[in-house]
């Protein structure tokens, strides 16, 4: 593809995309570090082996336990001035609470009640990441960066990032430090960011070198700079940068280029505009109003559909113009059939042997779309990588389900006996929707008009000579209407107007009378010899 006039300014609005998305402020933690708030150092452990400790344990290395835990009722204590197994004329003895300790595999920079909170405190900021939005957040940082910022300020950051988790098998049980293994060791990419576009320092990637010889390395690049150096250390802490793969992402896109015409239009090229497709023949825009009564059964081949659940035509437009290769974007309220949706069309490109991709931020949309894939028996096809379901375990048991399974061959549905009741069904449906003479009005039209009106109080207006009523003389009686309905304070007070006895269709001696008065009377509703 011929490279876009506009490509230069695509990369520029790709870079901001990055750079917004690195969140490069005090903000994250991933580059402006704070000591002894955040986290838990981990001390009196080798550097290089560490890693290997906690991959090769099996239930992981435990953490120090600790709990608060009060004495028998008949444990007496020291108090002031009486020995342990005496009790002081006069006074009470207190049940003072003690510590309860259970030793760990590892030590920390904290005091052990303060780690059982802080380790609590993490781990249950990592589920709910988890399960929000399928991202661990819980890493190992090796080794840290001391160094100033352009507003020459001391910033400590982490090198070396290994994803980890925490595991608690109850309340009283010690939590227990395991290696996450949906992912390798990385190399931490805002501070490469950072370090690349304010020192020009470019970090390596991270290979086959221990921990220490790669700090050793990053030691070497900031030598000889006031106030920078590097830490041998290891923190466990919560690093909650979602948006790393698609910075990730971004990159490839930079240094490959960008040829996708939605990305560049995105990002401003004017010239990657698509036209927009719609149901019918394909590419061929269609007219919403062509497609009521039925019209849409005579644009799509019933023989062509593989929808899995119920549809109706606004939803099988959208599933025709996913399949020809639109972009779109499908809106509205909870219940209006958006993950119906979304299952035809993954059912739809399936059957065409496309592979879909389907992500969502939410675990819960995931999961609605899923769930209605297995009621139909297409599980099978699906394999969920959100949150723990992404790890290599359950990709591995997910595969293995699949392999496993043996779908049972369709039976052979009867289509042509459904073409046959379709089209008597939408015999009726035409005959509703067919504009008829005189009024110029289809039955639907009409009964649509009398469901509005259903509530409105009835009022007895005869029409004389229905069979004569057209199009015309409708106009005019609704047009009539229209103006009591405007009017409807004046129209309901007509009978006790003052100008009420104007209407009249003769002279009499008693008009002027009525005139001159102000009358709201109307002369001719007196009776004859009735004084005026």
């Amino acid at each position: 593809m011929t490279p876009s006039p506009h490509q230069a300014a695509v990369l520029a609005s790709i870079s901001q995309w990055q750079t917004r998305l690195l969140q490069l402020d005090r903000r994250n933690a991933a580059l402006y570090f704070p000591a002894g708030k955040r986290g838990v150092e981990i001390k009196n452990v080798e550097f290089d082996t560490f890693l290997d400790r906690v991959e090769a344990s099996r239930h992981g290395l435990a953490f120090t336990y600790a709990e608060r835990v009060r004495p028998p009722e008949r444990e007496l204590f020291e108090l002031d001035g009486v020995s342990e197994g005496t009790e002081s004329p006069g006074e009470d003895v207190e049940r003072v609470p003690r510590l309860r300790v259970e030793p760990g595999d590892m030590d920390t920079d904290l005091p052990p009640l303060e780690l059982q909170k802080r380790l609590t405190a993490m781990r249950k900021r990592n589920r709910e990441w988890q399960e929000e939005q399928g991202i661990n957040i819980l890493f190992l940082a090796l080794g840290f960066l001391r160094w100033t910022d352009e507003e020459q300020q001391a910033v400590l950051s982490p090198i070396l990032l290994v994803p980890c988790d925490l595991f608690c098998a109850s309340p009283r049980d010690p939590f227990r430090l395991v290696r996450d293994d949906s992912d390798d060791p990385i190399v931490n990419p805002t501070l490469r960011h950072k370090l690349a576009t304010f020192a020009a320092i470019n970090l390596p990637e991270l290979g086959g070198e221990s921990p220490s010889q790669y700090l050793a390395a990053v030691r070497a690049l900031v030598a000889g700079r006031a106030g920078w150096s590097v830490e041998t250390s290891i923190v466990l802490a919560p690093f909650p940068y979602s948006k790393l793969a698609m910075w990730e992402d971004l990159e490839r896109m930079r240094g490959c280029g960008v040829t996708h015409p939605l990305v560049r239009r995105l990002a401003g090229d004017s010239d990657a505009a698509l036209p927009a497709v719609d149901s019918g023949e394909r590419g061929v825009p269609v007219d919403p109003e062509r497609l009521k009564g039925a019209a849409l059964d005579d644009l799509l081949d019933l023989r062509d559909q593989y929808t899995v659940v119920d549809a109706d035509f606004r939803q099988l437009r959208a599933i025709e113009m996913a399949r020809s290769g639109t972009n779109l974007v499908i809106h509205g309220p909870p219940g209006t059939g958006k993950s119906q949706t979304i299952a035809n069309i993954i059912a739809t490109l399936l059957a065409e042997g496309s592979r879909v991709l389907f992500v969502s931020e939410k675990t819960a949309a995931l999961d609605v779309v899923k769930r209605r894939l297995a009621d139909v028996g297409m599980g099978t096809f699906c394999l969920d990588l959100h949150s723990e379901r992404g790890k290599k375990a359950s990709v591995y048991n997910q595969l293995r389900e699949a392999l496993a399974e043996r779908p049972e061959r369709p039976s052979e549905f009867p289509i042509e006996t459904l073409l046959a009741r379709r089209a008597s069904l939408n015999q009726v449906v035409r005959a509703l929707h067919e504009v008829r003479r005189p009024l110029g009005l289809s039955a639907f039209a009409v009964h649509g008009r009398l469901a509005a009106v259903r509530d409105a109080p009835q009022v007895i207006t005869p029409v004389r000579d229905v069979s004569s009523l057209n199009g015309l003389r409708l106009r005019a009686i609704r047009d009539a209407a229209t103006r009591i309905e405007r009017r409807a304070e004046e129209f309901r007070e007509h009978a006790t107007s003052r100008w009420h006895a104007l209407d009249v269709s003769s002279m009499s001696p008693r008009l002027g009378d009525a005139i001159g008065r102000g009358s709201n009377e109307n002369p001719r509703a007196r009776p004859r010899g009735a004084p005026s």
